[in-house]
Parts: C-alpha cells; structure tokens; sequence
C-alpha cells in the first residue's frame, strides 16, 4: 500500500490561491471523493480519512443529510460520541419532518440514531428505541420483511451487549429464517447474520454450535465472493478464535496464516490490522512452545508499531513486555 501525501505549506498555498466558489467546488469534490470511500469492504483504510473528515467537521450542518451520514461512519470508528449523537439527532429531524414518523427512510435514521444513543452510553435507552422502530417498521412492512429483520439485527447486537442471551438467540434464528426465505442460503447477508448468531453462542459458551456456524459462512462467502476476499476474512478470524476457545491451536495456526496471508494481500504488511493478525499467530506459536517462530513475528510486531505508532504507545509497550517476558520466550 502507498500513500501519497501533499505537505502542509504546499497543501496551504494552493488553498490560498483559490477563490472562495473554488474552495467550494474541491471541497464538494472531496466530501464526494470520501464518500465513495466510505463502506465495510474499505473500514481498514478509514484511519487515513478520519484526518480529513476532522477538517470538515466545523461545515458539516452544511452538507448533504447522504453526505453526513455517510460520514457518520467516520466518525463512530473514532469514537467521537458526543458529535455523532448530535449529528444523527440533525439528520433524524430533517428526515422525519420531509417523510414523517411512521416511514422507512424515518426509521433508517432512527436506528442509527439508537445506535449513536448507544455510544453514547446509554444501552437501556438504545434498547427502548429500537423495540420501538421494529415494532412500526412491522406494523409497516410486516414482520418477514427484509427492512424489519434488518431492524431486528441491530436489537439483537444490543441485546447480546446487554447479556440478554437467550432472547438475542431466538431473535437472531428469526433473521437468519427470514433471510434465507427472502434471498437464499447462498448469500452475502444470509452469512452476515450466521456469524452474528456465532457471536451470540460464544458468549453463551456453545463453541461447538459456533464452529458449526463459522464454517457454513466461511463456505457461503466463498461461493459467493471467492476463498481469497475482503468479506471472509473477518470470519475466518472469528474461526481462528473459536479454535482457540475450544483449546486446537494447530486449526487455529492453520486459520489465522490465512487470515493473514489475506491481510497481508489486501491492506499490506504493516497495516495495524495485519500486526494484530501476527499477534495472535504469534500467541499460538507460544501455545505450542514454538518460541523461536514466536519471537520472530514479535520483533517484526515491534518494528512496526514503533514505526507508525510510536516507541511509548500502549500497543507497542504491549508487545515488548510478551517479547521479553521470560517465560513466553523461554
């Protein structure tokens, strides 16, 4: 991966050289620019936004309500709460007051206002609001709709991070009844909401149950999208920790060199998500007592979180104290 940056004083003087329509014109083609950016498959690349959607901050009431929401998801990654509850609480009012209370593009915006009341803090409050919108949204649509099990997915994420397990589980089986009815066993979002309810069994300790789960998503996206896309790896990691739980650090090994021989491929070697992979590779090598392999991801983890991150931050002073621990390194 290459990035390609404009120094300040040169970034300054063509700004200055401007006029004000101009800086209008590029300021518009740069917020469309990010938005175009701005989707799941691209999340690792979000960390070199987040500097240039902080620049807009100060005009954000003056774009688009697309625009904003869609760099919204910046703003959630960084976890500036404050901002994006008042950012949604805006474009919630504004979609509300040109479609009314009782309409699905209403509802989009209230979920993720719910969501955004959530990081905030307020989990109870995230909860109530979304009871609600599933409720109108099946009033609406009925309950088997694709809108309204959508709905439900993001009431069971809450559910589940209020330990609300059970009830999580039987919701979640209802999604995964509705996708595979509306769009098919053999689809993206059908997979999605299987990993989803793969979660819910690890926090409830059925691992065996989880694998089962993680494996048919892992074989649907790779029918789907191919063995070597963006979209599976994320599961393929959640299957590298369920091995972990269940104690087969060899199927875990095996998991995680693909998880990061796919990070490697599609974010590059030094990308912080791809040194978090070698981490953990480097915890199974540990588990084996394969200390020479271990150390060896662990001096390359160093280098480059010293690089990009610094000598003094957390995740560097982390992983010199596995490194030089006596007994991982023995």
């Amino acid at each position: 991966m290459v990035t390609l940056r404009f120094h300040p004083l040169a970034h300054a003087w063509a700004r200055d050289r401007m006029s004000i329509q101009e800086q209008e014109i590029h300021r518009a083609a740069a917020v469309r620019l990010f938005v175009c950016g701005i989707s799941i498959d691209s999340s690792p690349f979000w960390d070199y936004i987040s500097p240039h959607v902080n620049a807009l901050s100060g005009i954000l009431e003056t774009l688009h309500v697309n625009d904003r929401a869609a760099l919204a998801a910046i703003i959630r990654h960084d976890d500036k709460s404050e901002l994006l509850l008042k950012l949604w609480q805006q474009i919630y009012a504004e979609v509300e007051t040109i479609y009314g209370r009782r309409h699905v593009r209403t509802c989009r915006a209230a979920l993720e206002l719910a969501d955004a009341v959530g990081q905030d803090g307020d989990w109870y409050k995230m909860e109530a609001q979304e009871r609600e919108i599933v409720a109108t949204l099946e009033s609406l649509l009925g309950r088997d709709h694709v809108e309204t099990s959508k709905a439900r997915e993001n009431l069971v994420r809450t559910l589940r991070g209020l330990q609300k397990y059970d009830e999580a589980e039987e919701l979640e089986k209802d999604v995964i009844r509705v996708r595979i009815r509306t769009l098919g066993l053999c689809h993206s979002d059908t997979a999605s909401v299987m990993v989803e309810l793969a979660t819910t069994f690890r926090a409830l300790s059925r691992s065996q149950d989880e694998q089962a789960l993680l494996l048919a998503a892992v074989e649907i996206q790779a029918k789907v999208h191919g063995r070597s896309s963006v979209q599976i790896v994320e599961t393929l990691d959640s299957l590298a920790q369920c091995y972990i739980t269940q104690g087969k650090h060899e199927d875990a090994e095996r998991v995680q060199k693909e998880v990061l021989f796919q990070r490697q491929l599609h974010w590059g070697a030094q990308h912080l998500t791809t040194v978090q992979t070698m981490a953990s590779l480097a915890q199974q090598y540990h588990e084996q007592n394969r200390h020479k392999e271990a150390e060896k991801l662990r001096l390359e983890e160093v280098m480059i979180r010293r690089q990009f991150q610094g000598n003094n931050h957390v995740n560097t002073l982390d992983a010199l104290y596995v490194r030089r621990n006596p007994y991982l390194n023995t």
